[in-house]
């Protein structure tokens, strides 16, 4: 989250020192153009032309109008491109949890119906007999893939046999469910 903070915090600075430039900048470029302008103006009146008065050029502001738009467009693009830069990474986690969760429940409704956790995963997606001949299964219709740049699901049961660990890591950080 901190991460975050400073992106947003580096993205409102940017765009206040771009505010601050713009409007220091601009004033200037309009007395340009009008002085640009009136000679223009002035040279064609010389050489005979029809002068356009500019009150007949109403696509001028929408011009100005326009380039405020692209302004606040960009001071909102500055301050939400940072915020959802790491989205993608805190689903591809979100998605490694919720596949390890569901893969542990499923490894303690097979411990609880066999005494003992799978030996492997694949067992999860067959049906089991336990010792007094009851039939259960399969507890998960497949076995999920981990997210992209992530390392496949590893599952290992603990030496008393009675316990396991799901572990997977990926984007800086590693997941594990007891």
């Amino acid at each position: 989250m901190a991460a975050v903070a400073t992106y947003v915090i580096a993205g409102l600075v940017v765009a206040f020192y771009a505010s601050i430039v713009t409007l220091a900048v601009y004033p200037f470029y309009l007395v340009a153009r009008n002085v640009v302008r009136a000679l223009r103006r002035r040279r064609a009146a010389r050489a005979g032309a029809v002068v356009a008065s500019p009150a007949l050029e109403p696509w001028r502001r929408v011009a100005l109008k326009g380039g405020l738009a692209l302004g606040v467009v960009l001071l909102v693009a500055a301050i939400l491109i940072p915020l959802y830069a790491g989205v993608g990474s805190r689903a591809r986690v979100a998605k490694a949890q919720a596949d390890l969760r569901s893969l542990a429940s499923a490894a303690a409704i097979y411990g609880a119906h066999m005494g003992a956790p799978p030996a492997t995963l694949d067992a999860l997606t067959q049906t089991a007999r336990n010792a007094r001949g009851e039939v259960a299964g399969p507890f998960m219709a497949q076995i999920p893939t981990a997210p992209s740049g992530f390392t496949p699901y590893s599952y290992r049961v603990a030496p008393d046999g009675r316990a396991f660990t799901l572990t997977t890591a990926g984007d800086g950080h590693t997941v594990i469910v007891p």
